[in-house]
């Protein structure tokens, strides 16, 4: 969830469970009860573009990278990777996701 809502802004979530995060989620990407329906999966989604990747991983850069702290997060060197390869993957992945 920190990693979707870090698309939206520099939110830094202070718990693992989900349930607890409908007010950043709501500050964030605007959606209103997060309750992980697909409706609610939809609307968050839509709010993950190209434009704000790298306003993301910028985000994302500042948390710590140990497990243990929250929040934190271990996935910047995947994107890293991945962005070696341009950013034209995050359409095919989009789509995927639509279809889902």
């Amino acid at each position: 969830m920190q990693l979707i809502l870090s698309h939206g802004s520099d939110i830094r979530l202070k718990t693992k469970e989900n349930r607890e995060h409908q007010p950043e989620t709501e500050e964030s990407c605007g959606v209103k009860n997060y309750g992980k329906d697909r409706h609610d999966r939809d609307a968050l989604v839509s709010k993950i573009t190209a434009e704000n990747y790298a306003d993301m991983k910028k985000r994302i850069g500042r948390l710590s990278s140990d497990f243990e702290e929250i929040p934190s997060t271990n996935v910047l060197p995947l994107f890293d990777a991945l962005d070696g390869a341009g950013s034209e993957w995050i359409d095919s992945v989009m789509e995927e996701v639509r279809r889902r």
